[in-house]
C-alpha cells in the first residue's frame, strides 16, 4: 500500500519504502531528514541502521545486496538462524524463529480469516511482520505495521512486502501520527512490556479506534524462561477500571486454551495476566 493513499503519512518521507515518521532533536534524526531531502535513499539507510549492531547491520546490508542484484534472498528461517549465531540479541532471535508461538495463534483465532467488511489495522510493535503475513492478502484487509526498531521492520520489508501492508517506523506513544477514529482493530502483540506509559496508550488506542473497534492484547512470552514478569508497571484492578472507562464491554482471553473462548478470571490467564480484546 503506498503511503500516498494515506494523506496522514503526507508529510513524511521514506526509506527503502518504510515510511519514516521518527522526528527528534537526535542527531541520527536530523542526518536521515537530511539525507531525505538530497534524495539520498542508501545514505538515510545506513544511517537509520545505525542503531543496530554493526554484525546485524552488515548483514542486513547483505540481504539488501542479494535482492537488488541477484534477485533472491535465503529463506526467512535461515536468515533468522544466521542472525542468532552471529549475535548479539540471540535470545530475542530464537523466539522469532517460533513462528507459531501462542501469542500469534491466539491473536490469528481472534482477528478471523475473512473480515465481513473492509477494515485498517494498527500492528503496533509489529517486529518482524509475523503477524499480517499469517493472513492472505485480502481486499477488504489493509495493514500498517509500526515499530520504533527500523531494522526490524526493514527485514520484514525485505521478505514480505505486500500492498496491503505499510510498515511505518514511529513512536505511537510519543507521536500522534493518526486521526481519531482511524483503525477498525489495533492490535498489540508481546509488547505490553515496551509500552512505558500504559494508561496513556490505552487512552490513545480509544482515540484511534472507530465506534465498534476492537483493541486486541496478547502478551505471553512463555516461550523464554524468566520472562513472566513481563507486563508490568500496571496492577491489575487499575488497567481493569482503564478498559471499564474506555470501553464498552472487554474479554480476558486464555493463550493455553486459544480457541476455548475469552474466560475472566485472572488465575487462569497466561504468564503475564495482560491478554484481553476491548470493544469499544
Amino acid at each position: 500500500m503506498s503511503r500516498a493513499k494515506f494523506s496522514f503519512f503526507s508529510q513524511y518521507s521514506s526509506v527503502y519504502g518504510i515510511v519514516y515518521a521518527l522526528r527528534g532533536d537526535g542527531i541520527p534524526d536530523k542526518r536521515i531528514a537530511q539525507a531525505l531531502r538530497s534524495n539520498n535513499q542508501r545514505q538515510a539507510l545506513r544511517i537509520a541502521l545505525g542503531s543496530s549492531s554493526a554484525r546485524h547491520r552488515y548483514l542486513a546490508l547483505g540481504l539488501l545486496f542479494l535482492k537488488e542484484r541477484l534477485h533472491w534472498l535465503p529463506p526467512f528461517q535461515v536468515m533468522l538462524w544466521v542472525f542468532r549465531i552471529i549475535g548479539p540479541s540471540r535470545s530475542w532471535f530464537a523466539y522469532l524463529q517460533q513462528q507459531n508461538r501462542s501469542s500469534l495463534v491466539l491473536t490469528k483465532e481472534i482477528l478471523g480469516q475473512t473480515p465481513s467488511r473492509a477494515e485498517l489495522i494498527l500492528d503496533v510493535g509489529s517486529g518482524l511482520g509475523d503477524l499480517p503475513k499469517m493472513f492472505p492478502v485480502n481486499r477488504k484487509r489493509r495493514w500498517i505495521c509500526i515499530d520504533k526498531n527500523f531494522f526490524s521492520l526493514f527485514l520484514a520489508q525485505l521478505y514480505n512486502k505486500r500492498q496491503d501492508i505499510t510498515y511505518v517506523c514511529g513512536d505511537i506513544e510519543l507521536q500522534r501520527l493518526f486521526p481519531d477514529r482511524t483503525f477498525e482493530r489495533v492490535v498489540c502483540a508481546d509488547c505490553f512490556a515496551y509500552i512505558y506509559e500504559k494508561p496513556a496508550f490505552t487512552h490513545q488506542v480509544h482515540r484511534l479506534l472507530k465506534s465498534k473497534g476492537t483493541f486486541v492484547m496478547v502478551n505471553v512470552h512463555e516461550e523464554q524462561r524468566g520472562t513472566e514478569s513481563w507486563g508490568y508497571g500496571i496492577p491489575h484492578h487499575q488497567m481493569q477500571g482503564i478498559l471499564r472507562k474506555l470501553f464498552t464491554t472487554f474479554s480476558w482471553y486464555d493463550v493455553r486454551q486459544p480457541k476455548a473462548g475469552p474466560i475472566r478470571r485472572f488465575s487462569l490467564l497466561d504468564s503475564t495476566n495482560y491478554s484481553f480484546v476491548a470493544y469499544k
